[in-house]
């Protein structure tokens, strides 16, 4: 009786076994996914990179994964923005100076992509005067400005 107790426990274990490894890592989840997708993490203190021995249970929207959540309206707050590109345009009686800046953004609701980067090409000022030159390191009122030194970058590189 033990002996048979025993070959059924082995079995199930056997059969349970599949099912955890079945399930989605946590770490894998992905913004094509609903934050309701159930996944497993390793719920050790990961002392070597192979082993786990307790295996947590979640959902990709809880353990903050990347995920979509269709009801969920993003916020995006700007975390930082970073000069790549200023360059001048020139006319007869005026020029216009330009700077391009990598815009970072991140979501403080967390609906799935957490951050957003985009380009922004904003005119930061003008000098007049015939044959201007707004990249001659001169800012108005030709005063030196070093912002006015231009690198000629209309697009940013990431």
């Amino acid at each position: 009786m033990k002996r048979s107790l025993g070959i059924f426990v082995f079995l199930l274990l056997l059969l349970a076994a599949p099912a955890v490894m079945a399930q989605q890592d946590c770490s894998s989840c992905t913004t094509q996914q609903d934050c309701s997708t159930e996944c497993v993490y390793c719920a050790d203190e990961i002392l070597h990179i192979d082993t786990c021995e307790t295996y947590g249970y979640s959902t990709c929207g809880e353990r903050g994964s990347g995920c979509n959540q269709p009801s969920c309206t993003p916020d995006w707050v700007e975390t930082s923005r970073e000069v790549q590109g200023t360059y001048g345009e020139g006319y007869y009686f005026f020029c216009e100076h330009h700077r391009v800046e990598w815009v970072t953004q991140v979501d403080n609701n967390h609906c799935g992509t957490n951050y957003n980067y985009y380009c922004h090409d904003e005119m930061d000022g003008v000098k007049w005067g015939s044959g201007s030159d707004c990249c001659d390191g001169e800012g108005p009122p030709n005063t030196p400005n070093s912002g006015y030194l231009c690198n000629h970058y209309h697009e940013c590189t990431g």
